[in-house]
């Protein structure tokens, strides 16, 4: 895309998708469902995380159309909504670890 076709628009959604990954608790749920879907009660236990604070968290990941969710009986199984996802977590990683 040719930065002359970008509208304000394009700049505040893109700031709104960014701003998903400034948040530590946001981020813990997206690089655990790196591993695969997982259910509220498995991302609490693996980051330690009251119920409350990721069902919040993921509702807005949720709408900003970084996870999904898909019933299962009485539970929801969340993954990353798409590779791109796991692909900016993955560059952001990389690029926090290079020395």
């Amino acid at each position: 895309m040719n930065k002359n076709e970008i509208k304000d628009e394009d700049y505040f959604e893109l700031a709104d998708f960014f701003s998903a990954f400034s948040d530590s608790t946001r981020l813990k749920i997206l690089i655990n469902l790196l591993e695969g879907e997982k259910t509220v009660t498995e991302i609490c236990n693996l980051t330690g995380i009251s119920q409350s604070a990721i069902s919040h968290q993921l509702t807005k990941l949720r709408i900003m159309k970084l996870v999904k969710g898909t019933k299962s009986g009485k539970y929801t199984h969340y993954t990353l909504d798409d590779q791109h996802i796991e692909t900016i977590i993955n560059y952001a990683l990389e690029h926090r670890m290079e020395p």
